[in-house]
C-alpha cells in the first residue's frame, strides 16, 4: 500500500464517514450512496468512443491519435516518485467529501497526471474508467504550467455506481476551462465527486458543471485563489425529472488581494426531483479588492419538484465587492400566455421559456457540447408538466 493510502486510512478512522450530523451533508443524506459503494459494480463495457484521453482503471493513460505538443502524462505513481507539486497538493489536501476523497485516496495508486505546458488550440476529451467490480474512479490530476491554456472535457462515464476526486493547479498567467459533464445517458447512476483547484496569480479558471443525468449525485467543489489577479468563472446547471436528487457544493477561498469569482447556477426541475446548490464565497483578513457575484435560480416545472439555493458569504476583509441573489419560482404564467398567443403550444412555449432560463449557465461553452446538454434536456422532457 503507497504511503498516501495509509495516510489516508488513518484519516479516515479519525474523521469518519460523513453522515447528516455533519453540516456539509444536511441537506444530502450519504448513507444510501455509502451503501452502494459496499456492493459490486457490473463491469461499463466498451471504452468510450470519440475521446483524446482514455485513463484506465491501473492508472495508464491511453492516447487516441496524435498527443498535443505540451502534453505530458504520468501516472499517479510515477508522479508521487517525482514528486511533482500537484501530487503532492492532492495527497495533503483535507477538502470536501467529509471522508469520502480519503476514500480514493486509499484506494491506492489508480490515477494520472495531464501535465500541460504550452498553448493547446482544441479541447481535450478525457475518459476515466473505474476497475471491474469497484465504483471507484482513478483520480485525474491536472496541472497547467505558467502561461498554459487548455479546454478540458472531463465528461463522466462508468458504472451504476462511482466515487471520484481530482486535483488541479494553474500556474501563473496560465488559462483552463473544465467542463464536467454528468450525461443523460447515466440516468439511472450514482455519483459523488470531490475536486479542488488552486489558481496562481493572473490565472484564470472557467468551469461549466453541467448535471443533466444520474438518479443520485454530489459534487463537491473547492476553488483557491491564491495569487493576485486570479480569477473564476463558475456555471452550473442542474436539470432533474422524477425522483432525482442533485446536490452541488461550491467553496471559493480569495485567499490574495485583486481576485475576482463569478458563479452563475441554474437549476431545472420536474417530477418529484430534488436540486441543491450551496455557494460559499470566503475571504479571509488581509487582503483586498475582491470582487465576487454570485446568481443562484432554480425553475420548479411541476407541483412535487423542491429546490434549495443557498448563498454564503464569509467575509473577514473591508475591501471587498460582493453580490449574491437566490430565487426559486415556476413558469411564468404571462410569458405562457404570450407565446401561446403567438401560435405556440403549451409544451413548445414551456420548452422555449426552460431553454432561455437555463442559457446562462451554458454561456461560453463550446459549441459541440452546447448541442449535447440541449439534446439532453430535450430527452429529459423537461418542459412536460408531468416530468
Amino acid at each position: 500500500m503507497p504511503p498516501w493510502a495509509r495516510q489516508a486510512c488513518q484519516r479516515l478512522d479519525e474523521t469518519g464517514l460523513p453522515h447528516r450530523r455533519v453540516e456539509a451533508w444536511r441537506t444530502t443524506d450519504p448513507e444510501p450512496f455509502l451503501k452502494r459503494l459496499s456492493v459490486p459494480v457490473p463491469s461499463v463495457g466498451a471504452r468510450p468512443d470519440d475521446v483524446d484521453l482514455v485513463l484506465t482503471s491501473e492508472g495508464q493513460w491511453q492516447v487516441a491519435g496524435m498527443l498535443p505538443d505540451g502534453v505530458c502524462l504520468l501516472s499517479l505513481e510515477e508522479a508521487v516518485r517525482s514528486e511533482h507539486p500537484v501530487a503532492r497538493a492532492w495527497i495533503d489536501a483535507r477538502s470536501g467529501g467529509e471522508g469520502l476523497s480519503e476514500i480514493v485516496r486509499a484506494h491506492g495508486g489508480a490515477g494520472g497526471l495531464l501535465d500541460v505546458r504550452g498553448v493547446i488550440d482544441r479541447p481535450l476529451k478525457v475518459r476515466r474508467l473505474p476497475q471491474d467490480g469497484l465504483a471507484i474512479l482513478p483520480v485525474l490530476l491536472v496541472h497547467l504550467a505558467p502561461g498554459a491554456s487548455l479546454v478540458l472535457d472531463d465528461t463522466c462515464v462508468g458504472a451504476e455506481t462511482m466515487l471520484s476526486a481530482g486535483h488541479g493547479v494553474l500556474g501563473a498567467d496560465a488559462r483552463l476551462h473544465w467542463i464536467r459533464r454528468v450525461p443523460r445517458e447515466l440516468e439511472g447512476a450514482w455519483w459523488c465527486d470531490t475536486q479542488a483547484f488552486e489558481v496562481a496569480e493572473g490565472a484564470r479558471l472557467a468551469i461549466h458543471d453541467l448535471m443533466t443525468g444520474a438518479a443520485w449525485h454530489r459534487q463537491d467543489l473547492r476553488v483557491s485563489l491564491t495569487g493576485e489577479a486570479a480569477e473564476l468563472d463558475f456555471r452550473s446547471l442542474l436539470a432533474a425529472t422524477g425522483s432525482v436528487h442533485g446536490d452541488i457544493r461550491l467553496e471559493v477561498r480569495h485567499l490574495a488581494s485583486g481576485t475576482t469569482s463569478r458563479q452563475v447556477h441554474r437549476g431545472l426541475h420536474g417530477g418529484a426531483a430534488r436540486g441543491i446548490f450551496t455557494g460559499l464565497v470566503h475571504v479571509p483578513q488581509g487582503v483586498g479588492r475582491i470582487r465576487s457575484d454570485q446568481e443562484l435560480r432554480a425553475l420548479m416545472l411541476s407541483q412535487g419538484a423542491s429546490a434549495l439555493c443557498q448563498p454564503q458569504l464569509e467575509i473577514l476583509a473591508d475591501d471587498v465587492s460582493c453580490s449574491h441573489g437566490a430565487t426559486v419560482g415556476q413558469l411564468a404564467e404571462e410569458a405562457l400566455f404570450y407565446l401561446r398567443a403567438r401560435g405556440l403550444d403549451q409544451l413548445e412555449a414551456r420548452a422555449l421559456l426552460a431553454a432561455a432560463f437555463a442559457a446562462p449557465a451554458m454561456e461560453s461553452l463550446p459549441a459541440e457540447a452546447a448541442r449535447v446538454v440541449r439534446r439532453d434536456l430535450v430527452s429529459a422532457g423537461l418542459a412536460r408538466e408531468d416530468a
